[in-house]
């Protein structure tokens, strides 16, 4: 039981970070971009990958397609 808590955990933590770096990436490109949002952004994907890093390889597409709009 303890270690499949373990587990769920940070698969919530993992998706709240998911969820709330693709608001901030689309919120980004209805701004048109500033150098807040991409401090934001990195800010985010170090979380990210702190908590998981096989999900920053899954978000970096996203985050060029932004960077690239």
């Amino acid at each position: 039981m303890w270690f499949h808590s373990c587990v769920a955990l940070t698969y919530v933590v993992d998706s709240f970070l998911v969820c709330a770096l693709a608001l901030w990436l689309w919120r980004a490109v209805l701004r048109g971009g500033e150098w807040r949002d991409a401090l934001v952004i990195g800010a985010l994907l170090a979380v990210i990958g702190g908590v998981r890093e096989q999900t920053v390889i899954s978000v970096a597409r996203l985050v060029l397609f932004t960077f690239w709009r």
